[in-house]
C-alpha cells in the first residue's frame, strides 16, 4: 500500500482513486482521476503533504510510479520552489526525470561532465543518505542497461563504445566497495554482475568474429547464465545486425 501520512481523508481517497487508475492504465478513467484529486487540493497545507506523498511513493516504486504533469504542474513544482534543502530538489529533478534545476548550479556538472551524476554526487558529500549511493550507483547500471538492450538481437548491437560502459561498470564497482556496510542490496549487486558477465561475454565474442550470427546462443553454448543468454528467440526490433 501507498504511504499516504497525514493527508486528509478525502484527499487519501482520491489519490489511491488515482493509483488505482494509472495501475489500469485507463486513459479516460486516469485523467477524470487525477482531475479528481488535483480538484480537492484546497489548501497550501493539501498541497505540501500530496507532493511529499508523491515522492514517497515516486522514491518507493521508481519508474513503476509515475507523477504526471498536472500533478507536476499544480502540485510538485510549487512545493519543491519553495523548498530551500537543496540535496531535496536535486532528488526531485533526477527522479521526476526533469533536469534542468542541475543546469542551473554550475557545481553539478563538474562530475565528469555529466549534471546528473554530479548532483547525485554533490547530494551524497552534502548529506550522507544512503539513497544517495543506492542512486549513483543505479544511474551508472542503467547507462550500461541502456547501451546494451539490443544484444540479444541476432549478432547483437551496443548503443555507445564497449569501452566506455566497461568504464562506467569500473565506477560502479568503486561505489559497491566504498559504501558504508548494508548500504547497497543484493539486487544492485546481483545486476552489477550480471553486466559485468555480459559485456565479457560480448567482447569475447566480438572478438571471435560473431559466429553464427546468435550471440544469444553462444552465450548458452559458453554457459553464461545473464538474460541475453537466457533469451531463446531472437528477435529484430530495430537493427538487423
Amino acid at each position: 500500500m501507498w504511504e499516504c501520512g497525514r493527508v486528509r481523508p478525502v484527499l487519501r481517497s482520491l489519490w489511491l482513486s488515482y493509483l488505482a487508475a494509472e495501475r489500469n492504465g485507463y486513459r479516460p478513467g486516469l485523467l477524470t482521476a487525477l482531475s479528481e484529486l488535483l480538484a480537492a487540493v484546497a489548501s497550501v497545507e493539501d498541497r505540501d503533504e500530496l507532493a511529499q506523498v508523491a515522492f514517497r511513493a515516486q522514491e518507493r516504486h521508481g519508474w513503476d510510479m509515475r507523477l504526471r504533469e498536472p500533478l507536476r504542474a499544480q502540485v510538485l513544482r510549487p512545493y519543491v520552489r519553495e523548498h530551500v534543502s537543496e540535496p531535496q530538489v536535486i532528488w526531485w529533478a533526477i527522479q521526476t526525470r526533469e533536469h534542468e534545476p542541475l543546469k542551473m548550479h554550475g557545481r553539478h556538472d563538474r562530475f565528469g561532465g555529466h549534471a546528473v551524476i554530479g548532483a547525485i554526487t554533490y547530494a551524497l558529500a552534502l548529506t550522507g543518505e544512503p539513497r544517495w549511493w543506492r542512486m549513483l550507483l543505479g544511474y551508472r547500471l542503467s547507462w550500461v542497461d541502456y547501451g546494451t538492450h539490443h544484444l540479444d538481437e541476432g549478432r547483437g548491437v551496443v548503443d555507445g563504445t564497449v569501452a566506455d560502459y566497461v568504464l562506467q561498470l569500473c565506477a560502479a564497482v568503486a561505489i559497491t566497495n566504498q559504501a558504508p556496510a548494508g548500504v547497497i542490496g543484493a539486487e544492485q549487486r546481483d545486476e552489477l554482475a550480471e553486466m559485468w558477465s555480459l559485456l565479457r561475454d560480448w567482447v569475447r565474442y566480438d572478438a571471435v568474429g560473431r559466429p553464427g550470427d546468435d550471440f544469444p546462443r553462444w552465450c548458452r553454448e559458453q554457459g553464461s547464465d545473464h538474460w541475453v543468454a537466457n533469451h531463446t528467440t531472437t528477435r529484430h526490433y530495430y537493427y538487423q545486425a
